[in-house]
């Protein structure tokens, strides 16, 4: 028998045996998908990860720029073998996570929000608080502002963890602010309602780590993405 009469033999099944055939769901592509993106690709080296992270912010592509801004794309274990890497992100991480905000990205509007806040900075802050530095009068901005862009489906029972979120943080800004800076953060408030593009509400992001200003990692599948 030659090898390949031996290997349809071997791929047909034997008298008695049952063929079970599994059908997939539809998820399982997407994940798929994402694994073969990264198949046989060695780990990048420190610091590599995040300069193309800020390389496709700089070129204007809004999940790249609020991964950057988010510090996904560096270890903050490895600070030493990413001190270059840190060093420039934390130049632009506010810029590039309220670019992002400004286009529309809720997470990005969020995040930034909670980096501000000082109570963002009392335990185990994200990498962009220490890049944004405390500012009660930014951060009630921007909340005030998404207030207003969830407004529309705030009521929805999704939405009701990401209301109580923003609604939880203006309160505890307001005992901190003077009425100078609530005066202000309102008048800003006002003017990202009239510049900036508002978000798509298809969904609600996840509050878990959002609410200290987090995020998880965007999929490889957001490379496509405008």
């Amino acid at each position: 028998m030659d090898g390949a009469a031996a290997g349809q033999q071997a791929d047909s099944p034997s008298p008695g045996e049952v063929t079970i055939q599994v059908t997939l769901p539809p998820s399982a592509g997407r994940i798929l998908a994402d694994a073969e993106h990264c198949d046989g690709v060695l780990p990048a080296p420190p610091g590599e990860v995040a300069k193309l992270w800020r390389m496709a912010a700089q070129s204007g592509h809004v999940p790249s720029m609020r991964n950057y801004a988010l510090g996904n794309g560096l270890n903050g274990a490895n600070m030493l073998g990413e001190a270059e890497a840190m060093i420039a992100y934390r130049g632009e991480a506010p810029e590039f996570a309220r670019r992002a905000a400004a286009e529309g990205d809720l997470v990005a509007l969020l995040a930034l929000a909670a980096a501000y806040s000082p109570r963002s900075h009392e335990h185990f802050p994200t990498l962009l608080a220490p890049a944004a530095g405390q500012d009660v009068e930014a951060s009630m901005a921007l909340y005030l502002h998404a207030q207003n862009v969830i407004a529309p489906v705030a009521s929805q029972p999704e939405w009701t963890n990401v209301s109580a979120l923003i609604q939880r943080r203006l309160g505890e800004l307001r005992v901190m602010a003077t009425s100078g800076e609530i005066s202000m953060a309102e008048r800003e408030a006002q003017e990202m309602w009239r510049r900036w593009k508002r978000p798509v509400l298809d969904e609600p992001p996840p509050v878990t780590l959002l609410g200290r200003g987090g995020a998880r990692p965007i999929k490889a599948s957001a490379c496509m993405e405008g």
